[in-house]
């Protein structure tokens, strides 16, 4: 069993060897993602959130080269990074398919996603049709129940732009 946090953290680490490679933290909440990026050896880590008390929290970690306080992908440049991940943050019905837009824009030539998220939050879908045109590569998607967490059950995907 895997909470979202190592899931994302795991399956960007199978299919992301280089550790000076640039990586989004998008939704960091508190940094947990990025110190578990961080111990790996991924040093080139930028984190994202909308809330101002997380990001000062993720701070403290001291293992974020810039931290950001936007809502959307697209206060971005295009091709900023070379992997995005994002545990925790598509896990509602919420979800927005076109922040998930948003962020396959960030990614550079053979960058890659990994994501944490809800079957029925509606990105399963986007992702199966963002495969289909060609703008992804679906290059893992996993089913993992999380009880000890008390999560629901999420899906862990890594996408890849090529």
């Amino acid at each position: 069993m895997r909470d979202s946090v190592a899931g994302c953290r795991d399956n960007l680490a199978c299919h992301l060897a280089d550790r000076q490679a640039e990586v989004l933290d998008w939704g960091c909440g508190d940094g947990e993602v990025g110190a578990a990026l961080s111990g790996l050896g991924y040093r080139l880590i930028d984190g994202m959130d909308a809330a101002s008390s997380m990001l000062a929290r993720a701070r403290e970690r001291g293992v974020y080269r810039r931290l950001f306080s936007a809502e959307s992908p697209a206060d971005l440049p295009d091709r900023s990074y070379d992997a995005v991940v994002a545990s925790r943050v598509f896990c509602g019905e919420d979800a927005s398919v076109e922040v998930l837009d948003g962020l396959v824009r960030l990614l550079r030539a053979g960058g890659v996603m990994s994501l944490a998220v809800a079957p029925r939050g509606g990105l399963e879908d986007a992702c199966e049709r963002m495969c289909r045109e060609g703008a992804l590569l679906k290059m893992e998607a996993t089913w993992d129940r999380l009880p000890a967490t008390g999560e629901p059950e999420l899906r862990f995907l890594v996408l890849g732009r090529f």
